[in-house]
């Protein structure tokens, strides 16, 4: 390999893409590292000849005078060995099953990958992998709403405080009220369904929060570090079903020992998907099972009983056990049952 070849591969491997960027100074540094000697009068007609041949190879002069190298956002990517099949096939499934958990900035470094994936499985005619990402799909529940938008410089904002541990101030959209501003500890991000959740803290009363993404209508990444609780796991509250709806706007959900009476095909049911990972079902008489299990008393959770009301009845608490008579009778009164 000429010395002329392999310093043109390693500058084409150096220049970041955009907002990054590199001066020549900066690659005669790393030519140096390499051990390489090289002049920047050389180094810079190398790489202006390199801009001539490949598409998106960009300078700009900045206020300090200094030249700055980098790939525009668009421009085609650029790899030596080039992408395998399996690797294209990877980055198609990236993109259609899992954009939302990506920061917006990671999703920009990856486009290229995209394009460049969907490309090459687009010229694989007669190779059944092409096919794969269409035999797959991910069906939210069915209801009769428009799924809701996320704004993009929302999304941004939400990432980066996260990725930097900086607080966030923001406008919620609240329902039914006028919208309100929060200054938030941004802890992590929660995808249920379709809908992305804002775990934070309120910087004023430390509470843990969720708050839906498509409510936020600004959002503004303070200087300020965060200062969340020490004791924070966001896989531990997954496990202890504290993520739901109760957790929005105020008022932490209740803790209660449940315990169901359900019938068998319930009971069967209810095996092979638990409410919890550690509910317990035990004999209750002959047609029914007994079901025991710590919860949070959450929206979801009172629809769940709602919905399957003929084949549970709660034993305990209560307290809950007259909320959820109360909802059915104004249930049977709505539909004029009881008139």
């Amino acid at each position: 390999m000429s010395d002329q070849f392999y310093r043109k591969l390693q500058i084409l491997q150096w220049i970041p893409r955009y907002p990054g960027r590199i001066t020549v100074d900066q690659l005669e540094q790393k030519m140096l590292d390499y051990g390489v000697e090289v002049s920047l009068r050389t180094l810079q007609r190398d790489i202006e000849t390199l801009s001539v041949l490949f598409t998106g190879l960009i300078s700009q002069r900045y206020r300090d005078h200094s030249v700055g190298w980098y790939w525009s956002v668009d421009a085609p990517l650029l790899t030596l060995t080039g992408m395998t099949i399996h690797q294209a096939l990877s980055f198609s499934l990236i993109k259609k099953f899992l954009s939302p958990l990506f920061p917006s900035t990671t999703l920009n470094e990856l486009q290229p990958f995209f394009e460049q994936a969907e490309a090459l499985l687009n010229n694989l005619n007669d190779n059944p992998l092409r096919k794969w990402p269409n035999k797959i799909a991910v069906v939210h529940p069915p209801h009769p709403r428009t799924l809701p938008t996320v704004q993009p410089a929302v999304h941004q904002a939400v990432s980066e405080a996260l990725i930097t541990e900086h607080q966030l101030q923001i406008i919620f959209k609240r329902t039914g009220t006028l919208n309100k501003s929060y200054l938030l500890n941004a802890l992590g991000l929660l995808l249920r369904g379709s809908i992305q959740y804002l775990i934070a803290t309120k910087v004023e009363t430390g509470e843990i929060r969720l708050f839906p993404l498509h409510q936020i209508l600004e959002a503004t990444v303070e200087k300020a570090p965060i200062d969340g609780p020490a004791d924070y796991d966001l896989n531990a509250l997954i496990d202890d079903n504290a993520m739901d709806y109760d957790w929005i706007e105020g008022g932490s959900a209740p803790r209660i020992r449940l315990k169901l009476r359900i019938n068998r095909r319930l009971a069967d049911h209810l095996i092979l998907m638990p409410l919890t990972p550690h509910q317990l079902i035990e004999d209750y008489d002959a047609s029914h099972k007994l079901l025991t299990a710590n919860l949070y008393v959450t929206d979801s959770l009172r629809t769940w009983l709602i919905q399957h009301a003929d084949r549970a009845e709660i034993i305990h608490p209560q307290k809950l056990r007259n909320e959820i008579i109360k909802k059915i009778q104004n249930m049977a009164n709505h539909y004029g049952i009881n008139r």
